[in-house]
C-alpha cells in the first residue's frame, strides 16, 4: 500500500453549470453523517458547477463539517463552493470516497489550513495536496465491498431518525395545514409581532481560547440538534460582553443567516454560550407561540421558500434581520401548538433510545475504515 496525493489520482471538473435548473445541491444539502445529499426546491444560481455520476464533491467552505458526497445521477448542478473530483483509472470512485468522506484527519487538516472567520474556507490546493493510502485495484474492490455493507447498516439506523423527522413534518401539516395556503384560516402575524427579540450575534471576531465558553456559529446548527460541543471557545469576559447584545436561553430559537440559510434549532441546554453574527437569536413570546411549533413552521417548504426569496447577495448570501422580522406566518391556538410540542417530545425520546445502537454501529464502521486504509482488512 502506497501513499499518493489526491492530485495524482484525480482530475478536477470545472464544467460550468446551468442557471435556474433542478436538482441543485448546496453544502447544507449534504447530511454530514450519511454523506447523502437531498434536494430542495431551490434552483441553481449563477456560478454553479456541473457534477456527473461517480464524481466526489468536497466542500471548501467550513471544511471541518465534512460535507462530502458521491454523485449518483448522470448530471447535477452543484454549488461553486464544492471542488469536484473525477477519479482516474487507478482508483475506484467509491474507494476515493471512503478514503476521505469519513476521514477525521482529512477534515482536521483542512480546518488548520482554512482562512476567514464568518465564512471559513480552504483552498482547492489544500484538498488536492492531501495524501491517501492507495491499494491495488483488486484490493480496492474488496475493501469497497466490505465497507459498503457496513455503511448500509449505518445508514439504515440513521435513516430511521430521518423517517421520524419526516413523520413529525407530516403530523405538523395535518394539524395546522400548509402555512402558505393557510387552509384552516389561522390569523396572520409578522415574526416581529410574535417575538420579544430577533437579533443576530456578535459582529466582531473574538479572541479564541483553549478552555472557555462555547461560541456558536451557523456551522453548529447544521446537525439534527444545536451543537455546543464542537465549537471554538471564548473567555468569560468576552462572553459576558457579547451577551449584552444576544443572550440565548433555554427554548429560544437560533437560525442561520449566512451560508446555508434558514436552518432553525431550538436551544435545548441551560449551558451558557455566545453566538456569532452568522446566527440569529429568536425569543418567542411564550404566551403566544411555542418554540417547537415555530421551529417546524419555519422549516416547512413554503416558509423556507419565502426565506430564500428574501436572501441578499450572490457570492456571499445573507438573510437580513428586517426581512425575517417582517415574515408573515399563521398562528393557531397555543393549546394546539402545545399538543404538537408534546408529540415532538415523545418522538424525540424514542430517537434517543435508538442512539446507543447507532453509536455501536458507527464505531464498528469506523474500525473497519481504519483497518481498510492501513492494509489490515484484506490481503
Amino acid at each position: 500500500m502506497i501513499k499518493k496525493s489526491i492530485d495524482e489520482l484525480v482530475t478536477v471538473r470545472k464544467e460550468p453549470g446551468s442557471i435556474d435548473k433542478l436538482p441543485y445541491v448546496e453544502i447544507g444539502d449534504i447530511n454530514i453523517d450519511t454523506k447523502i445529499y437531498s434536494y430542495k426546491e431551490k434552483k441553481s444560481i449563477e456560478g454553479c458547477k456541473k457534477a456527473k455520476k461517480g464524481d466526489i464533491i468536497v466542500s471548501r467552505v467550513r471544511p471541518s463539517r465534512g460535507a462530502v458526497s458521491l454523485i449518483k445521477e448522470d448530471s447535477v448542478e452543484v454549488s461553486s463552493a464544492f471542488t469536484i473530483l473525477v477519479p482516474k483509472k487507478e482508483i475506484l470512485s467509491k474507494y476515493l470516497f471512503y478514503s476521505i468522506a469519513y476521514n477525521k484527519h482529512f477534515f482536521g487538516t483542512l480546518e488548520k489550513l482554512q482562512k476567514g472567520s464568518s465564512y471559513p474556507s480552504c483552498r482547492e490546493k489544500d484538498i488536492l495536496d492531501y495524501k491517501i493510502s492507495l491499494s491495488p485495484l483488486e484490493s480496492q474492490e474488496k475493501i469497497v465491498n466490505i465497507l459498503e455493507k457496513a455503511e448500509q447498516l449505518n445508514q439504515l439506523r440513521q435513516e430511521s431518525n430521518i423517517l421520524a423527522d419526516e413523520y413529525l413534518k407530516s403530523v405538523f401539516l395535518e394539524m395546522f395545514g400548509d402555512p402558505i395556503k393557510n387552509p384552516k384560516k389561522w390569523k396572520i402575524y409578522t415574526m416581529d409581532e410574535l417575538c420579544n427579540l430577533i437579533r443576530d450575534g456578535e459582529h466582531k471576531t473574538p479572541t479564541y481560547v483553549d478552555i472557555g465558553i462555547p461560541f456558536v456559529t451557523a456551522t453548529n446548527l447544521i446537525g439534527e440538534q444545536l451543537d455546543i460541543v464542537n465549537t471554538k471557545k471564548i473567555s468569560k469576559e468576552e462572553h459576558l460582553n457579547f451577551s449584552k447584545r444576544a443572550k440565548p436561553d433555554m427554548n429560544d430559537l437560533l437560525m442561520s443567516k449566512d451560508g446555508t440559510i434558514g436552518v432553525t434549532r431550538v436551544v435545548n441546554t441551560h449551558e451558557e454560550f455566545s453566538i456569532f453574527v452568522s446566527v440569529i437569536l429568536i425569543k418567542p413570546k411564550k404566551e403566544l407561540v411555542n418554540s417547537q411549533f415555530l421551529k417546524y413552521l419555519l422549516s416547512t417548504q413554503g416558509i423556507q421558500r419565502k426565506i430564500n426569496e428574501r436572501i441578499k447577495g450572490i457570492a456571499i448570501r445573507h438573510l437580513h434581520l428586517i426581512d425575517l422580522r417582517s415574515l408573515k406566518i399563521p398562528l393557531p391556538p397555543i393549546q394546539l401548538q402545545q399538543e404538537f410540542a408534546d408529540f415532538v417530545e415523545k418522538t424525540e425520546a424514542i430517537k434517543q433510545s435508538q442512539q446507543l445502537s447507532q453509536q455501536e454501529i458507527s464505531n464498528l464502521f469506523n474500525v473497519l475504515m481504519q483497518k481498510a486504509f492501513k492494509g489490515e482488512l484484506v490481503c
